[in-house]
């Protein structure tokens, strides 16, 4: 049996810790057209689409970011 320690679960409440696995899990979302487009070096780059489907900022400086993020200014300190 796995212990909570095992999953990074912080006690044996059964409530706490679904709330926690819930809380840390990515949700998937099927890539659509005009989701991403292939920057001339081949990389995928997701759109601002792609990024308000996904539901969240992942703070990575995304290119077309809807959220706002900038890691420029992140940076500065």
């Amino acid at each position: 049996m796995l212990k909570p320690k095992n999953l990074g679960l912080r006690s044996m409440n059964i409530f706490s810790n679904l709330h926690y696995l819930c809380n840390t899990m990515k949700k998937i979302v099927p890539l659509e057209e005009g989701d991403y487009y292939l920057t001339p070096e081949g990389y995928r780059c997701f759109t601002a689409q792609y990024l308000l489907k996904r539901g969240y900022c992942c703070e990575s400086g995304c290119r077309h970011c809807p959220y706002g993020f900038d890691k420029k200014k992140l940076n500065t300190n």
